[in-house]
């Protein structure tokens, strides 16, 4: 598999689960409340990106790993078939970006 490809299929694995994260647990409550511990992080990343004018939703701003533990943790008003998906052997930590050098 190319880099581009695995790009490509890491980006839509994590818009799909912001897209869940938003329509079943984020629709139906405050941010604060359903993201728990990472409403702080979510929040920060959100105040300093850049592009002040545009205000993007929060769960833009949520890490894959961070949505992974809120749905995990809100499973039960996500559909079947998701949470059983979610409770299957759990996601692994990714490691931390590298830094590629220019050499």
């Amino acid at each position: 598999m190319t880099r581009s490809r695995l790009y490509i299929l890491l980006d839509a694995f994590e818009s799909d689960m912001r897209a869940i994260l938003t329509r079943y647990v984020l629709d139906h409550q405050d941010d604060e409340i359903a993201l728990g511990t990472s409403f702080t992080s979510a929040n920060l990343r959100r105040e300093s990106d850049a592009v002040a004018e545009i205000t993007q939703p929060l769960v833009f701003y949520v890490d894959m790993r961070e949505a992974y533990d809120v749905l995990n943790r809100h499973r039960e008003v996500l559909p079947t078939d998701v949470g059983r998906e979610l409770k299957a052997p759990g996601m692994p930590t990714p490691a931390p970006p590298r830094q590629q050098s220019t050499d």
